[in-house]
């Protein structure tokens, strides 16, 4: 969708493996925005807590709001988590490259810790099944 006027607009680019590779880690790096979502945002009757909105200025998915008003984003060209305050500052970046699921969300959890929110049920499930 051209966001400038709100017309959507062709994908060009060719799928193939490379980009295949390319949406399955982003897909997967997406889903530490849906565990902030699911365990640290007050849930809702349509599970909207867990969804997330595309920023095209700066090719990012942005969760929901934490109850301190911190946000949790992917920037989708990088593979970072960025946690963001309540004016869209980055407090902590966390660069995926080379990290394991896992360490990754220790990583995320403690930062989270660090900057003040409670993660004491903060797991890394989800209620549904990922890819």
């Amino acid at each position: 969708m051209n966001t400038s006027n709100n017309e959507w607009k062709p994908f060009t680019v060719d799928f193939n493996s490379n980009l295949s590779d390319v949406l399955q880690q982003q897909h997967h790096a997406a889903q530490f925005i849906a565990f902030v979502g699911r365990h640290l945002v007050p849930q809702q009757a349509d599970d909207s807590n867990t969804n997330m909105e595309f920023v095209s200025d700066g090719d990012l998915l942005l969760g929901n709001a934490l109850p301190n008003g911190m946000r949790v984003a992917l920037y989708l060209t990088d593979l970072r988590i960025g946690i963001l305050d309540k004016g869209s500052n980055v407090k902590k970046v966390i660069a995926l490259q080379g990290k394991t699921k896992p360490e990754v969300f220790d990583e995320l959890k403690q930062s989270l810790s660090d900057l003040g929110v409670e993660v004491v049920g903060f797991t890394n499930e989800l209620h549904y099944l990922s890819l």
